[in-house]
């Protein structure tokens, strides 16, 4: 339950030569605080971990904030005996959609990662020599009647500063649907038109009823993802040959910059509702005076 502290105990007995912990604190959005975690080993005696590893998007102290359904924390800890049980004290701040609401009320408070890589055990991590996964991308999905797959995709860059992205889609046959991602993390941009090109030259132009998106709000061509998985799923089924799909965006934030953005926004709309209520209030007292 949010609010109160509890202590989450694992038992490590049956495991051998254990040379790495991870604790994933929940399969969804989530903000922690951890009070104290324990490392007891064979003989009885407790390790304190003080310092880990972490994905979480933002921190202060010993609260972790994860805007993301996959959290964790490696434990910095020296494995120089068996362990037999980690305990954690902690207290979950938030849990679910409620942490955008929490961090949005704590943002004046919070420091922010400069980057939250995600953290994997060593022998899983991607080694150098492998290609780089650039930090911020869009993703174009192609379905041809078996869903979406990483295999029927397109990748490209994003800076933030694009206005059109174009994505070839002429090796692709029967195509029923594709599925832009915009960004692989939060944003709000605005999608001013979605184009799909034929074979013939003709252009088509995506209405809203030919769309679905995962956005928490939208407004006119104004969209906000408050999801790193943000996507539009846009029906192509009554186009004969699609060559091309061209989005004409304009980002106006990306990624953890978001919460300052929506942050930002509710701090204006209070502004401007005091500003009423002491309009009205000058009202009613000059209302007052002349009665």
């Amino acid at each position: 339950m949010t609010g109160e502290e509890s202590q989450l105990e694992f038992d490590l007995s049956k495991y051998q030569g254990i040379q790495c912990l991870r604790f994933d604190p929940l399969n969804d959005l989530t903000a922690i605080e951890i009070h104290q975690t324990l490392v007891v080993d064979e003989n009885g005696t407790s390790q304190q971990v003080a310092n880990y590893q972490t994905n979480s998007r933002l921190q202060r102290g010993n609260q972790f904030w994860f805007d993301h359904r996959d959290p964790q924390l490696i434990l910095d800890w020296q494995a120089s005996s068996k362990p037999q049980r980690v305990i954690f004290q902690l207290t979950y701040l938030a849990i679910g959609n409620d942490t955008y609401r929490r961090a949005l009320s704590e943002m004046q408070n919070l420091i922010f990662l400069a980057e939250a890589p995600t953290i994997a055990p060593p022998e899983t991590q991607i080694q150098p020599s492998e290609p780089a996964v650039p930090r911020y991308f869009a993703q174009l999905f192609i379905d041809m009647g078996l869903g979406f797959s990483e295999k029927q995709s397109i990748l490209q860059p994003i800076t933030g500063e694009e206005s059109q992205l174009e994505f070839d889609v002429s090796g692709y046959q029967e195509i029923q649907r594709v599925r832009f991602d915009p960004l692989n993390d939060l944003t709000m941009l605005e999608i001013e038109q979605m184009l799909v090109l034929d074979d013939q030259g003709t252009v088509h132009q995506v209405q809203v009823v030919d769309y679905q998106t995962n956005a928490t709000y939208t407004e006119q061509v104004c969209l906000v993802f408050e999801t790193i998985d943000p996507q539009i799923v846009i029906n192509v089924q009554p186009i004969p040959r699609p060559l091309k799909v061209i989005f004409r965006v304009k980002y106006l934030t990306i990624g953890k910059e978001l919460y300052c953005l929506l942050w930002e926004m509710e701090r204006k709309k209070s502004r401007q509702l005091e500003e009423k209520i002491w309009q009205l209030e000058q009202v009613i007292q000059q209302q007052t005076q002349v009665v």
